[in-house]
C-alpha cells in the first residue's frame, strides 16, 4: 500500500518515461501470437523459405533454428507428431569449431558412443533449460544404405535427444537441401565443415561431412570440424508462440495481438511444475469494464506475471501481462479491451515467466473461464464524447483556493470534458469499495469531468460537508445534473501506465479507458476521489500527480497545496431528456478573450427550453472597446 500524501511530496521531480511500441505489418499475415503451434511451417518450396525458432543458448545467446518439417524425421512420421529442427549456424568452440567425431585407437565412424554424440548429449543438457529439454523427444531412428559411400546403420539414433544429420537427410530437398548453397553454414563469419553421423561405406575411421562448398564428403573421424544439431521437437509442451520480437509487446497490459508477416518465433512451454489455479470458470463483463477473478498458486520473483489471452472464433485475438503479483496476492482485475464485440470467448489465464525477445517463456497450464462480453454502454446522447463545455460554478461555494490555472478565476466559465456514457459504480456514502459493491451497482451513465482541479488546499471532510462528495443538485441551460466527485477506486493494482483503481469499474479508470486524455493537466495535482481506503478508514483516495493512472491516498482532514477538487457531472435522469435533449450553444467572443483564449465558447442547454445566459464575468473585450461583442449562437447560427 503506498504511503500517504504527506510523504509523496518528495516525488515532485519524477519524470516519467514512455515504453517503445513495436510495429507489425498488417498484410493478411499471421498473427503475432499464436496458440500451440499453428504458426509455424516447415520449409516451403514455392519460393524456398523456412520459418525460424530461437530455442536453448550457445555463447549466452540464444539458439536459431531452421524448421526443415512439421513431422519428426523418425519412420512412419506423421504431419503434426513433432517439428524436425536444425541449427541455422554452426556451433562449437576454437577456429574450427572443437569437434571430433571420434578420438580413439582404433579410430571408428560408429555414432553411437562417438565423441560426437557426446557433444549432442552435453549440448542438450548444458545448452537448454530443464523444461526446454522436456520438449525435446526422444528420437529412435535406423539410417538405411545411403548411396554408393554410407553404411546402414540399425537404431543409430536409440533414445538421442540432440544429433547430427545424416547423409541422406543433408541432401533431402524436401527440407531445402536442393543444391550445395543450401546445405553451406557459416561458423562464425566464414563457412566451415559441420560433422553428419553417417559412417563410410568403405572406411571405418571415416565419417559423412558437409564441407565449406556444402558438397556432402567423408572426412576422418579425428577431424576437428563444427557441429550442426538437430531434434525433434514436442508440439504439446508449446503453450503459444510468438513473434521473436515484440511479439509479446513491451510494457504490461491486455493488448491487440498484431498481425505479423516475419519468419523468427520464439515459445512459451508449458512448465508443468507450476501450480496456479482459477477459481472462476465463467466470467462477464462489458468493453471497457473489469473483470475480477481470485486465484491460487502464483509463481513469483523476477519476470514472473499473471498473463492472459482472449481466444475468439479467429484464434488468440487480445494477450496481456496482466498482473506482477506477490506471494500474498489472491485476487485480480483487469480491463477488457474496448473494442472488443460482444459474444463468448475463452479466457486463458496462466502464470507466465516472461524473458523478453528471443528468450523461450515458461508457463503453467491455461486456466480457461467461459468469458461473456456483454453490449459496450451505450451513448445517452447524440453529443459526441471529447468535447469540452462551459459550465458556471460560480454560485456553487466550492471550498479551497481557486486553481490559478482556471481560465476563469471567478468561476463562471469552467471547462469540462464530456466523457459520454460510462459503466461504472459510484457511491452515496463513505466506505471502501468491494468488487462485490461495484459489479453490483455499477450502471451506464453519462459524466462531463472538469479540465482542471478547481480548487485546491482544501480537505476531503470539506467538500464533503458542502455536499460536493457524493452529490448535489447543480443546474446549467435548463438541464439537471448531480454536481460531485468521481469514483477512484479504493486500491490499486499495477504500476506506471498500467496502474489502475480497484475495483476497475470506478469512474475515473473508466474514463480513461475510453480515451486517456479525456482526464487532463493531472500533472502535480492530485484530485480527491468518492472512496474510502480499503485498509484504513480515515483514508481517502487521490488521482492523479505523476500520470492521470496515479492511485493514492491521504487522511479525509488534511489539505494540501497539490490535492483539489475536479468535479463531475452526471445527468441523472437521461431517458426523460432523450437523445437529442442537449444541445449545444456557442458564445462567438468577437475578439474577446476567456483567459488567453479567444476561441469561441460552448455550452450545453436543454434542447427545447429557454435558458439563462452566463454573465459576461471571467470575459475579457477587446481592448479599448465597451460595445456588445458577445452573442449567443444556437446550431442554426
Amino acid at each position: 500500500m503506498k504511503k500517504r500524501i504527506i510523504s509523496v511530496l518528495l516525488l515532485c521531480c519524477m519524470a516519467l518515461g514512455l515504453l517503445p511500441t513495436t510495429a507489425f505489418a498488417n498484410n493478411g499475415g499471421a498473427k503475432a501470437i499464436q496458440l500451440g503451434t499453428s504458426g509455424i511451417s516447415g520449409y516451403d518450396s514455392t519460393n524456398s523459405s523456412y520459418d525460424y525458432i530461437h530455442f536453448g543458448t550457445w555463447n549466452n545467446s540464444t539458439v536459431k533454428w531452421r524448421v526443415l518439417d512439421t513431422k519428426t524425421n523418425m519412420a512412419n512420421a506423421r504431419e503434426g507428431d513433432g517439428f524436425f529442427l536444425l541449427s541455422e549456424a554452426l556451433l562449437g568452440t576454437g577456429e574450427y569449431g572443437g569437434v571430433e567425431f571420434d578420438y580413439t585407437t582404433p579410430y571408428f565412424n560408429d555414432w553411437k558412443g562417438s565423441r560426437a554424440q557426446d557433444w549432442c548429449n552435453d549440448f542438450y543438457s548444458r545448452s537448454l533449460s530443464i523444461t526446454e529439454q522436456k520438449a525435446v523427444l526422444a528420437t529412435s531412428k535406423s539410417d538405411a544404405l545411403y548411396g554408393m559411400y554410407y553404411a546402414a546403420s540399425d537404431n543409430i539414433l536409440d533414445g538421442d535427444k540432440v544429433f547430427f544429420l545424416s547423409a541422406e537427410e543433408a541432401e533431402n530437398a524436401a527440407y531445402g537441401f536442393t543444391d550445395d548453397n543450401a546445405r553451406i553454414a557459416n561458423y562464425g563469419d566464414s563457412a566451415y565443415v559441420w560433422w553428419l553421423r553417417s559412417p563410410r561405406k568403405m572406411n571405418p575411421d571415416s565419417a559423412g561431412t558437409v564441407n565449406e562448398k556444402g558438397a556432402v564428403i567423408g572426412e576422418w573421424v579425428g577431424q576437428t570440424n563444427a557441429a550442426r544439431p538437430a531434434f525433434n521437437l514436442k508440439p504439446d509442451s508449446v503453450l503459444l508462440v510468438s513473434a521473436a520480437v515484440g511479439g509479446k509487446g513491451t510494457a504490461d497490459g491486455m493488448f491487440k495481438i498484431p498481425e505479423y508477416s516475419g519468419d523468427e518465433w520464439k515459445l512459451t512451454l508449458l512448465d508443468d511444475t507450476r501450480t496456479f489455479r482459477v477459481t472462476e470458470t465463467t466470467a462477464a463483463g462489458k468493453p471497457g469494464g473489469t473483470v475480477t477473478l481470485n486465484f491460487s498458486g502464483p509463481r513469483t520473483g523476477q519476470n514472473e506475471y499473471i498473463s492472459a489471452i482472449i481466444e475468439g472464433e479467429s484464434g488468440a485475438t487480445y494477450y496481456g501481462r496482466i498482473m506482477k503479483p506477490t506471494a500474498a496476492d489472491r485476487q485480480l482485475s483487469f480491463t477488457l479491451p474496448h473494442d472488443l464485440a460482444s459474444g463468448n470467448y475463452k479466457l486463458h489465464v496462466f502464470s507466465e515467466q516472461y524473458n523478453g525477445d528471443y528468450q523461450t517463456d515458461y508457463a503453467s497450464r491455461f486456466q480457461t473461464v467461459a468469458l461473456t462480453v456483454e453490449e459496450a454502454a451505450t451513448e445517452q446522447f447524440a453529443l459526441t464524447p471529447g468535447g469540452t463545455y462551459y459550465f458556471d460554478l460560480s454560485g456553487e461555494n466550492i471550498p479551497g483556493t481557486i486553481n490559478d490555472d482556471l481560465p476563469d478565476k471567478s468561476m463562471h466559465y469552467v471547462p469540462f470534458t464530456y466523457a459520454g456514457a460510462v459503466n461504472a459504480y459510484k457511491l452515496t456514502s463513505a466506505m471502501a469499495t468491494t468488487e462485490e459493491y461495484a459489479q453490483q451497482y455499477k450502471y451506464d451513465h453519462s459524466l462531463f469531468i472538469a479540465d482542471h482541479a478547481v480548487t485546491h488546499t482544501v480537505s476531503w471532510d470539506d467538500l464533503n460537508t458542502k455536499s460536493l462528495i457524493f452529490g448535489k443538485d447543480y443546474v446549467a441551460g435548463g438541464v439537471d445534473y448531480t454536481l460531485r466527485a468521481p469514483s477512484v477506486g479504493s486500491d490499486y493494482t499495477g504500476s506506471d501506465e498500467s496502474q489502475r483503481g480497484v475495483p476497475q469499474s470506478n469512474e475515473w479508470d473508466t474514463m480513461l479507458n475510453k480515451n486517456s486524455g479525456y482526464i487532463q493537466n493531472w500533472n502535480g495535482m492530485y484530485s480527491w476521489g468518492q472512496d474510502t481506503v480499503s485498509v484504513d478508514a480515515s483514508d481517502r483516495a487521490l488521482r492523479g500527480y505523476i500520470s492521470a493512472r496515479f492511485w493514492n491516498f491521504s487522511y479525509a482532514s488534511y489539505s494540501y497545496p497539490i490535492v483539489g477538487f475536479r468535479p463531475v457531472l452526471e445527468v441523472p435522469k437521461p431517458d426523460t431528456l432523450g437523445s437529442d435533449g442537449l444541445k449545444v450553444v456557442t458564445l462567438d467572443l468577437g475578439g474577446g478573450k476567456l483567459g488567453n483564449s479567444s476561441e469561441d465558447i460552448q455550452i450545453i442547454v436543454k434542447t427545447g427550453s429557454e435558458f439563462t445566459a452566463p454573465a459576461s464575468g471571467g470575459l475579457t473585450r477587446p481592448d479599448g472597446n465597451t460595445g456588445s461583442y458577445f452573442m449567443w449562437l444556437g446550431s442554426n447560427g
